[in-house]
């Protein structure tokens, strides 16, 4: 059950906080969206980094979500602990990444 929840139903979230963000519906706000205080500053650039970190973060979860499916139906072979913790690490990993480049791609705005 562990390993639906984390590598099942977390990319699927993320991956539903991702598209409003990509679609551009979120306005400037304190809670929700890639908040620096560049992107707070200008709506322009709020809506771009949000846009670009959106897909970036779907391309994550779309990754993360290939890796939990792997690991429920292709490594039968492990426990499910290992699985459990592989998944994490990848989900980590992926949301990692895709914030390190919604910083690099922020800086040409």
């Amino acid at each position: 059950m562990k390993l639906y929840l984390i590598g099942v139903f977390t990319p699927l979230l993320t991956a539903a906080l991702a598209i409003p963000l990509i679609l551009q519906r979120v306005p400037p706000n304190i809670w929700y969206g890639f908040r620096t205080s560049k992107t707070l500053s200008d709506p322009r650039i709020w809506y771009q980094a949000n846009a670009t970190s959106g897909r970036y973060l779907l391309v994550a979860s779309l990754l993360s979500l290939a890796l939990g499916a792997g690991l429920i139906w292709l490594g039968q072979d492990l426990p499910e602990n290992q699985r459990v913790v592989w998944s994490a690490l990848g989900n980590c990993a992926a949301i990692v990444t895709a914030l390190a480049a919604s910083f690099v791609q922020l800086r040409k705005l």
